[in-house]
């Protein structure tokens, strides 16, 4: 199953296509079809469409938040799963490797996903690799590799660069909304409330961080980034 995500040409100009494309037999879709085209028109799309040919069912709709791409590919990935069981028949590509174990490969996305623990804290940390099915990218693993064994001393310069960023934003707008509110808080205090939680490393070897932020920013999280340079740059998600 593929699926892809484009702005649409021929409506507003914040509007997006979404389209999918999912294998199924000649006699599935004869009796699947009926039944997808409804389900879907029940999602909040602009439009729907649901087509088949040469073995292929096609799904394509239209929408305005970009937030909800997501939801919805997930959404009509389910319904074509349920309606079309076949489609969900082959097994997930895995890797396995010795630093971060199990990768699976997550065709809608184009990344192996895993998770693994950072021994100093115990916290899990959820990985993303961009990269082809076969195998995720040896740089891709090599720098993720780095970033956890440097991580003890990395993560006091990039704690750094998102206090520098964000302590004054939290203490200035964000504290009257923290129900753990105890005043204005110092750098070390406002660091201490930030934990790991996701590792994403893409195809230029780019590093996206994501933290809780222990409700600091109400439900938002603190995204860091670190260049191939070395350059942090971090904001509230």
């Amino acid at each position: 199953m593929t699926a892809t995500v484009t702005p649409s040409e021929y409506l507003l100009p914040d509007h997006q296509v979404l389209t999918l494309h999912a294998e199924v037999s000649e006699e599935d879709a004869a009796n699947g079809i009926p039944k997808l085209q409804a389900a879907i028109e029940k999602l909040p799309c602009l439009t729907t469409e649901v087509s088949f040919a040469e073995n292929n069912v096609t799904v394509t709709v239209t929408f305005v938040d970009e937030d909800a791409t997501d939801s919805l590919l997930d959404q009509i990935v389910e319904l074509i799963g349920d309606i079309f069981p076949a489609c969900d028949d082959s097994q997930p590509v895995e890797f396995q490797d010795s630093r971060f174990g199990r990768l699976i490969f997550r065709d809608e996305y184009s990344w192996f996903e895993g998770s693994f623990e950072l021994p100093e804290t115990g916290d899990t940390v959820d990985l993303f690799l961009d990269s082809a099915p076969e195998a995720p990218n040896q740089a891709s693993i090599d720098r993720a590799k780095q970033i956890t064994d440097e991580w003890p001393q990395r993560r006091s310069t990039i704690l750094a660069r998102i206090t520098d960023n964000l302590l004054d934003l939290y203490n200035k707008e964000w504290r009257k909304l923290d129900e753990s509110d105890e005043g204005p808080l110092d750098a070390g205090r406002f660091s201490d409330r930030l934990s790991l939680c996701s590792l994403a490393i893409d195809s230029e070897q780019f590093v996206t961080l994501g933290f809780h932020a222990d409700g600091m920013f109400t439900d938002h999280g603190v995204t860091a980034t670190v260049s191939t340079e070395d350059e942090i740059d971090a904001w509230v998600d």
